[in-house]
């Protein structure tokens, strides 16, 4: 599991100083990319390497507790399947220990080119499964 920390500011919010419910998913979205990377992995080493990159399938959202201005929000980000061309992860967005989103994302490799499905690399197989939750595994 991968865990990174992330402030809320002005431009997230509404005008009631509460954080703007697509931003959960802009969050979640720098959290992907910040673990890929940290997991020896960065989304644009597969496209320059691979030609590959992914593309979110499937996403929901349960908004549990909201976010407010200059909150800091703690974001996991945990695999939950991984399949040839596909993996599934688990995202809960945290202030404090509360659960304010929990997100669930399912995401296909697919091929920069035409956006064909194509089989996950070994490397970044790898790479997705340093993000397996222990209690998962």
């Amino acid at each position: 599991m991968h865990s990174a920390v992330y402030r809320v500011y002005y431009e997230d919010t509404d005008a009631f100083g509460i954080m703007y419910h697509a931003r959960h998913i802009a969050f979640a979205e720098r959290a992907r990319a910040d673990a890929m990377r940290d997991a020896g992995g960065s989304v644009s080493t597969l496209a320059a390497e691979h030609g590959l990159g992914f593309v979110v399938r499937r996403l929901s959202v349960a908004y549990r507790a909201s976010l407010k201005l200059d909150d800091a929000v703690r974001v996991t980000t945990a695999l939950r399947h991984l399949r040839g061309a596909s993996c599934a992860l688990e995202q809960v967005l945290w202030r404090d220990d509360i659960q304010a989103a929990v997100l669930a994302v399912d995401l296909a490799c697919v091929t920069l080119g035409d956006a064909r499905p194509a089989r996950i690399p070994p490397r970044w197989c790898g790479v997705l499964e340093t993000l397996r939750d222990v209690d998962q595994a």
